[in-house]
């Protein structure tokens, strides 16, 4: 009995010793493992279709220099999780330096996966494929003898800053569809479907595929034969299906434009009252970033907004002329001329639904002698400066802040370095961001064919940030997209 309890716990003994020295062999081990690390400046990629990327990551080995195994894959990018769909995952390349030519536009998930037989190591980026025409300004211009082009400045993404890339304009993409004497552009944002569409003298709607830039519909209804959108034009979600705008003709009446078929419809523009209707004719269309459209009558001092059913009205004649309107967001503002006292004005803020407006100011504001806001006043707005309306009045900039001051006098315009002897067409800012603001000039005794530039400001500080002189035809209506 004793010899069996001895013989048992020396076998214990020896089993204590060797767990020691198997879990002592396996520390050291592990210890001896070339791990991997792998790191990027860049979580979200965007590259050009049927373009070699030349795209790497940074890979360190933190013990022993053993080869490494690379497999670059993409598929499916799952939204809602950030990762792959499991069954959609497509073997590229083996090599460190991804050169692989994706073939279709759209969004994916890119995974690479490194091995070096001791430790394995992924590393995942959104990936998006365009055309390289996702992100950047659209300028609608026209040369000397009234014919349409269509140039575009692209947005440069980190990955191409970081590799001293210089942004550059490209003067037409309309070359093999000529546009007689363009008026306007308008964009939607739509991922599924979307379009550029262009408004021109000859009655002519022209759809473009925004992601290509490429002509998917040429149309021509019957309703705007042979009128003008002098009033330029505005987008509308018409539903979720469709895609289109509204326009406004020179004749003063405004039409649904729908871009998935090509027609034209007519809106009825009426004040409903006492169950009758009375026509309102537009005399003016007030653009806005978001997919409200605003038509004004200044005559009978009403605006109608059509994004519903029946439209939005409101009607301020009994006590004021309208004097001009800017948006901002989803709100109206209003400079709007006394009756009883024509001299005097003042701010008045409304909703989208035109359901209730306020006065803004405390005491009448005193019309200036020459008012740098008129009833053909287009202002714009970006975020960043949503406290200030942007406009051109005789080739100066001012801003107009609309919820503190009237009018701004002639003498405040804004101090941008634009050359004396060039002409301001069109002004914008770079989306709803609002950060840079472009301006576009004209300047008919610049030498050769292209006589209009492109200046980037910042708009706070009034410092140019870039320019590109002589780059484009003279600017007709331009506006920054992003896909």
């Amino acid at each position: 009995m004793k010899k069996t309890i001895y013989t048992i716990t020396i076998i214990a003994i020896a089993l204590m010793f060797s767990s020691c020295y198997f879990e002592d062999d396996t520390v050291i081990a592990k210890a001896d493992i070339s791990k991997i690390k792998l790191s990027s400046d860049f979580k979200e990629l965007t590259f050009k279709a049927m373009e070699a990327p030349n795209f790497s990551v940074k890979v360190e080995q933190l013990g022993e220099q053993k080869p490494l195994h690379y497999e670059w894959a993409y598929g499916k990018y799952n939204k809602a999780s950030g990762y792959f769909i499991k069954d959609d995952i497509n073997i590229i390349s083996n090599d460190s330096v991804l050169k692989y030519k994706f073939p279709y536009l759209g969004e994916y998930g890119l995974r690479l996966i490194v091995d070096n037989g001791e430790d394995v190591q992924a590393l995942e980026f959104k990936l998006t494929v365009s055309a390289g025409y996702d992100e950047g300004l659209a300028i609608l211009t026209k040369d000397d003898q009234n014919k349409g082009h269509f140039a575009f400045l692209k947005t440069l993404t980190a990955q191409e800053i970081a590799d001293s890339i210089k942004p550059s304009v490209i003067p037409d993409f309309l070359s093999d569809y000529p546009i007689n004497n363009p008026r306007s552009i308008i964009t939607h944002e739509n991922k599924r479907a979307p379009k550029a569409i262009i408004f021109s003298d000859d009655s002519r709607i022209t759809v473009l595929n925004q992601q290509t830039m490429a002509v998917d519909m040429i149309a021509r209804p019957p309703q705007i034969a042979g009128k003008t959108t002098d009033l330029s034009c505005f987008y509308g979600k018409i539903n979720s299906e469709t895609l289109g705008c509204y326009c406004l003709t020179s004749d003063k009446k405004v039409y649904r434009f729908d871009a998935s078929l090509g027609e034209m419809f007519t809106m009825k523009m009426v004040k409903y009252h006492k169950y009758s209707y009375e026509d309102i004719d537009a005399e003016q269309l007030i653009k806005s970033i978001d997919r409200y459209a605003f038509y004004v009558n200044h005559t009978k001092s009403m605006i109608w907004n059509p994004y519903s059913s029946n439209g939005f009205f409101q009607d301020y004649s009994k006590n004021y002329n309208l004097l001009s309107v800017g948006i901002v967001d989803y709100f109206v503002y209003i400079l709007a001329i006394s009756k009883e006292n024509p001299k005097e004005y003042d701010v008045l803020k409304d909703t989208k639904s035109l359901k209730k407006f306020k006065k803004l100011n405390k005491k009448p504001y005193t019309l200036p002698a020459e008012s740098t806001i008129t009833n053909k006043t287009q202002f714009i707005n970006g975020k960043k400066y949503k406290g200030y309306l942007y406009y051109v009045y005789k080739n100066k900039i001012y801003r107009w802040d609309y919820k503190h001051r009237g009018i701004p006098d002639v003498k405040d315009s804004l101090p941008f370095d634009i050359p004396a002897d060039e002409e301001i067409s069109c002004i914008s800012f770079n989306g709803s961001k609002g950060t840079k603001l472009f301006v576009c000039t004209y300047s008919p005794n610049r030498a050769g064919d292209l006589k209009g530039s492109i200046y980037v400001y910042e708009p706070d500080k009034f410092k140019r940030l870039n320019a590109f002189e002589g780059s484009i035809h003279k600017a007709v209506d331009l506006v920054y997209k992003k896909l």
